[in-house]
C-alpha cells in the first residue's frame, strides 16, 4: 500500500505500531514506509500519556489497543520508543483500574463500545476484568491473550498496585477538546493531525469538518464504507463546508470524544459513573454516558432501540449532573434530528432482575441489591420489563433519578430503601423546556433544560421569514406601481382634455346624448368617466 489510513485510535497504534517495527527490523529497502512513521509512532506513546487513551474504557477496542502498545514495548530495538510505549502501557491500565470495583468489574463509561458487554457483564469477565485479576489480584481469574503480553513481560506495575483504591469520589477529563488537541498534534504532519483528530471522533463536527473532508478527498476515501454515504460532499465547494457542518451539527458535533466532567463515584463493589453535560439532545452512537453498578451488575437508560445490542446506540444524550452516588438524568432530543435520521424519541431502562439477589418496585422506585451493594432508579414510566431485562418510555421530555448505596455508607438494604422513599422530587414541563430537581440521600440536583431546536429548525424558519418579507415586499411595490399608473393614466388624460382630443367628463354639457343616439337623457358622472376612459383608450 502507498497509504495506510486508518484512523481510530486502535487501528492507528496497530499498523504504526507493525509498520515501525517491520521497518526497524527489515529497512525501507524491503518494506516501503513513510519517513514519519517513527515520529508518528513517538507521537502516539506520548500523547497518550498526557491525555489519555480516546477510545476511554472502551469493550472493544481498549485491548486491541494493549496488545499494539505491548507488542511495540516487547520487539522495538529503538531505546526511545521503547521506554515511551512502557510509559504508554502503564497509563492505559491507571486509567482502567481507576474504574475498576472491588470486584474487579470495570461497568464504566466508555466511548465506542458495545451494549452486549453491559448485557452480557463482559465488563466482569474479559480483558478489563482480567487486566485487574493480573495486576491486583481481584475478581475472577479469567484466561485473556491480551493480558498475557503483560504476564510474561519485565513491565513494572507495583506503583499502580500502590496506587489502587476502592474508594473514590471525583471528576475527571477524558480526551481533548479542538484547542488542546491542536496543540498536542502540533509535532504532527497536516494529513497526520487530521487523522489525529479523526480517531478522537472529530468528523463531522463543525470545527473539524472541513479537515476530515479534505484528508477524505486526499487519500480517495469517498467509496470507504465510512464515507459512502457521504459522498454528495465532494460535490460542495469548500467554502460552503462551515455551513454543512452547522446544519448538521445536531448530529456531527456530538462524536467528539471528549469530556472535561466525568464524574465517578466508587465505594468497594459500588459504582455510579457519568458524563455531566455531554452533548445534552444531541445525536449520539457508541458512548456509554452513565452506569450504576451494582456487584459487578450494571443497569442504565438509553435512547433508541436496544435490539441493536452490538453498539450502545444513544439515538439522543441525556442531560446529567451527578453529585456522588445519585445522578439526576434528563432526556429531550434536539428537534432537528428527526431530519437526520435519528427519530427514536423513546428511552428504554436496562435492569436485568434475575441478575439481583433481590428486586422489588414501589411506585415509580425499582430496587434492586446484590450482597451488600445497592440501587435505586425512579422511573420517568413505569412499564412491563417486555425485553430482556428492559422497560420503555416513550415521552418526548424524560427525568430520571439513579441512586447507589453500599452496606458500609447505608447500612441495610431496607434503610437504603427508606432513604430513597423519602426523595423530594418535582418535574416542571414548560413549553419547550423541562425543569426536574432531587433533594436525597443528602445530596440537592436540579436540572433546567430547554430544547435546543437545531440548526434545520433555524434555516426553515430563515425561510420563512425571508418569504413573509418577500410577499410583504411584494405587495408594497405592487401598490406603489398601482399609484405610478393611475398617476400617469390621470395625467394623460388631462393632457388629451386640454388638448380637445376628449371631452372633460366633469364639465356640465358632457354626456348629453346627441339627437338620434337615444332616449334624451344625461348619463351618470361615472358612466361619463368610463365613456372618457374608453375613448382614451382608443386615442391611445
Amino acid at each position: 500500500e502507498d497509504y495506510r489510513v486508518y484512523w481510530s485510535e486502535n487501528h492507528m497504534i496497530m499498523w504504526t505500531g507493525s509498520a515501525f517495527l517491520l521497518q526497524e527490523k527489515y529497512g525501507e529497502d524491503i518494506i516501503k514506509v513513510d519517513s514519519e512513521v517513527r515520529n508518528r509512532l513517538l507521537w502516539f506513546l506520548q500523547s497518550k500519556q498526557k491525555t489519555g487513551y480516546f477510545e476511554w474504557m472502551s469493550t472493544i477496542y481498549s485491548g486491541l489497543t494493549f496488545r499494539a502498545l505491548m507488542n511495540v514495548y516487547d520487539y522495538a530495538v529503538d531505546g526511545e520508543i521503547k521506554e515511551e510505549a512502557r510509559k504508554a502501557v502503564l497509563a492505559q491500565i491507571k486509567q482502567s483500574l481507576l474504574h475498576t470495583d472491588s470486584l474487579g468489574c470495570v461497568n464504566s463509561v466508555s466511548g465506542r463500545s458495545s451494549a452486549t458487554a453491559y448485557f452480557d457483564r463482559k465488563q466482569c469477565s474479559e480483558f478489563s476484568a482480567a487486566l485487574a485479576n493480573l495486576v491486583l489480584g481481584i475478581g475472577t481469574f479469567t484466561v485473556d491473550d491480551t493480558v498475557a503480553f503483560l504476564a510474561d513481560s519485565d513491565i513494572d506495575v507495583s506503583e499502580l498496585i500502590l496506587e489502587f483504591s476502592t474508594v473514590v469520589d471525583g471528576t475527571f477529563r477524558l480526551g481533548v477538546d479542538y484547542e488542546e488537541g491542536m496543540s498536542v498534534m502540533k509535532s504532527l504532519t497536516r494529513r497526520d493531525r487530521i487523522t489525529a483528530q479523526m480517531s478522537l471522533g472529530g468528523y463531522a463536527a463543525p470545527e473539524y469538518f472541513e479537515d476530515t473532508f479534505s484528508n477524505v478527498a486526499h487519500y480517495g476515501l469517498w467509496n470507504n464504507t465510512y464515507f459512502k454515504s457521504h459522498n454528495f460532499i465532494r460535490r460542495l465547494p469548500e467554502y460552503t463546508y462551515n455551513f454543512a457542518s452547522w446544519l448538521v451539527s445536531s448530529r456531527g458535533a456530538s462524536s467528539v470524544l471528549f469530556s472535561d466532567n466525568e464524574k465517578l463515584y466508587k465505594h468497594k463493589s459500588t459504582m455510579l459513573n457519568s458524563l455531566e453535560n455531554y452533548y445534552p439532545g444531541y445525536g449520539g452512537a457508541q458512548q456509554m454516558v452513565y452506569v450504576a453498578s451494582t456487584g459487578g451488575v450494571a443497569a442504565f437508560t438509553a435512547s433508541g432501540s436496544p435490539i441493536k445490542r452490538t453498539q450502545v446506540l444513544n439515538t439522543h444524550l441525556p442531560y446529567i449532573k451527578q453529585e456522588q452516588n445519585v445522578a439526576l438524568i434528563v432526556y429531550y432530543p434536539n428537534w432537528d434530528l428527526s431530519f437526520l435520521g435519528l427519530s427514536e424519541e423513546y428511552t428504554y431502562l436496562y435492569f436485568e432482575e434475575d441478575e439481583y439477589d433481590e428486586t422489588f418496585e414501589r411506585g415509580k422506585w425499582i430496587f434492586g441489591r446484590v450482597n451488600d451493594s445497592y440501587v435505586a432508579f425512579n422511573r420517568h414510566c413505569v412499564s412491563e420489563f417486555v425485553v430482556s431485562g428492559m422497560s420503555f418510555c416513550e415521552d418526548t421530555k424524560q427525568s430520571w433519578i439513579s441512586m447507589v448505596g453500599h452496606e458500609e455508607t447505608h447500612g441495610s438494604f431496607s434503610n437504603f430503601v427508606s432513604i430513597a422513599e423519602q426523595a423530594k422530587i418535582s418535574t416542571e414541563m414548560k413549553g419547550q423546556c423541562i425543569e426536574s430537581f432531587v433533594a436525597v440521600d443528602g445530596k440537592r440536583i436540579q436540572i433546567e433544560f430547554c430544547r435546543n431546536m437545531g440548526s434545520i429548525f433555524v434555516v426553515m424558519m430563515g425561510i420563512i421569514l425571508i418569504g413573509f418579507f418577500a410577499m410583504l415586499l411584494l405587495a408594497f411595490c405592487c401598490r406603489r406601481k398601482r399609484a405610478v399608473w393611475k398617476s400617469t393614466y390621470l395625467r394623460a388624460r388631462q393632457f388629451l382634455v386640454d388638448s380637445k382630443l376628449l371631452e372633460d367628463p366633469n364639465s356640465p354639457a358632457a354626456g348629453k346624448i346627441q339627437e338620434g343616439q337615444g332616449s334624451p337623457t344625461n348619463l351618470s358622472k361615472i358612466e361619463r368617466e368610463k365613456e372618457t376612459d374608453v375613448k382614451f383608450l382608443a386615442v391611445v
